[in-house]
């Protein structure tokens, strides 16, 4: 069979060819010396061909004389090492590839919604008395009222409205064990929620974060206060905890129970009755975070400040006060913002109190009044175009935080007439330092 293979492959191209036409350079260069034909050349390889061929058959056929019994020719050592056999490989669970962790969010510092940007106001002459020691000039000698540039702890639950200073932490309370959602007969009705709002709109302002329940935020929305003052209170303790004041309705007694009486302050801001009989109320109140103990200590410690400073005050000549007026500003009834302000005034003009007034309707006995109504400066009436009552609003407007008023508004009748000036409530605790001794 191997022989017929080769001849087909072969012998198609023995085709003779005439010597005169076959290539030069063959002959030249292979059978130059030898002389052979091409098709003589064939008849060699093919005789070589047959005479490999039989000895690969005499190869292949065993020897006739050869024992049967004989052991086969070992295979070589590369073979027989790869043919014995191995034991088996333990299996080894290979674990799957664990995804790696992503790597911890950098936590993006938000500002708190109990600090509430005031809208900018514009620069003026330095007027400031933030971190300043005024002299008060005083009869026969000349008082100082020293007043820090921060309070040491501030009636508020927030820093100035400007600043970016996060909500203290509060420590864990126990969770409330009443109920989350009020009867039918609790909802705040919409007058006295009206009334609370209304109030809370014109003393309080927005610079405060207000906690409420649903009604009294609707109100106070719909009044124009920002949203990112105001908190709805729904079942947690610690919603009235981020905020500044917190508007006390029956929803919200009945939500927190006894434990609200834990974070707010012992001496309200201002009630308002509901009902006929009164027997409930609607009160609005500062948080305290440190307890009502711990704020009533500290409010009368700013009381006694507020003493010394209105008794320097009444010393100085040209700080004219007289009646119910003065009563209040020895009593340290005035607020510390109001003293500091008067302080300013009264170290380059004459200035005439009409009254100190601005406490809520049914207001604790301690809570400081927060407004002012200045009738004459220099001997002008305060609501004049003349340049003595100019540079009153200059002094006023040119204040900041937390010095800066809420308000300031004409008084045209009446018997206080004058420039009202109103600052926010709550008042800041610890603004005037210690009290001297």
């Amino acid at each position: 069979m191997a022989d017929d293979l080769f001849r087909a492959r072969v012998e198609p191209s023995r085709a003779p060819a005439p010597t005169e036409n076959w290539p030069k350079e063959w002959d030249e260069e292979t059978h130059e010396e030898s002389g052979e034909r091409p098709d003589e050349v064939l008849d060699d390889l093919l005789a070589s061909f047959d005479q490999h061929r039989v000895e690969l058959d005499q190869r292949l056929k065993p020897a006739a004389d050869e024992d049967p019994t004989a052991s086969e020719p070992e295979p070589p050592a590369d073979l027989a090492e790869a043919a014995e056999p191995r034991e088996a490989a333990i299996p080894v669970a290979i674990p799957a590839a664990t995804p790696a962790a992503p790597e911890p969010a950098t936590p993006v510092a938000l500002p708190s919604r109990r600090v509430v940007a005031g809208p900018p106001r514009r620069s003026r002459k330095p007027w400031l008395i933030a971190g300043a020691v005024l002299a008060v000039a005083a009869g026969a000698g000349t008082s100082y009222v020293a007043l820090s540039g921060s309070p040491s702890s501030t009636g508020t639950n927030t820093a100035s409205p400007t600043q970016s200073t996060p909500p203290p932490t509060a420590p864990p309370t126990a969770p409330s064990t009443a109920s989350s959602a009020p009867g039918p007969d609790q909802a705040t009705a919409p007058a006295v929620a009206a009334q609370a709002a209304d109030w809370i709109a014109a003393n309080v302002g927005p610079g405060h974060v207000v906690a409420c329940d649903v009604t009294v935020c609707a109100v106070l929305s719909g009044r124009g206060f920002p949203a990112a003052s105001l908190i709805t209170v729904q079942s947690r303790l610690s919603e009235v905890e981020q905020a500044d004041v917190v508007v006390v309705t029956d929803v919200i007694r009945h939500q927190l129970g006894a434990g609200l009486a834990g974070v707010t302050a012992d001496e309200p801001l201002a009630v308002f009755p509901t009902g006929s009989s009164g027997s409930s109320t609607v009160q609005i109140t500062a948080v305290a975070l440190d307890g009502p103990t711990a704020r009533a200590g500290r409010l009368a410690a700013d009381r006694a400040a507020r003493k010394a400073a209105g008794t320097a005050l009444l010393r100085n000549p040209r700080i004219i006060v007289t009646g119910n007026a003065r009563a209040a500003l020895s009593g340290g009834l005035v607020d510390s913002r109001v003293c500091a302000l008067l302080a300013v005034l009264g170290g380059t003009h004459t200035v005439t109190i009409a009254s100190f007034t601005g406490s809520g309707p049914g207001a604790g006995a301690d809570v400081p009044l927060p407004d002012v109504v200045i009738s004459k400066i220099d001997g002008a009436s305060a609501t004049s175009d003349s340049p003595p009552a100019a540079a009153l609003k200059s002094i006023v407007d040119a204040q900041r935080p937390p010095y800066s008023p809420l308000s300031t508004s004409s008084v045209a009748s009446g018997p206080d007439q004058g420039l009202a000036i109103r600052f926010a409530q709550p008042s800041p605790i610890g603004l005037l330092g210690a009290a001297p001794s």
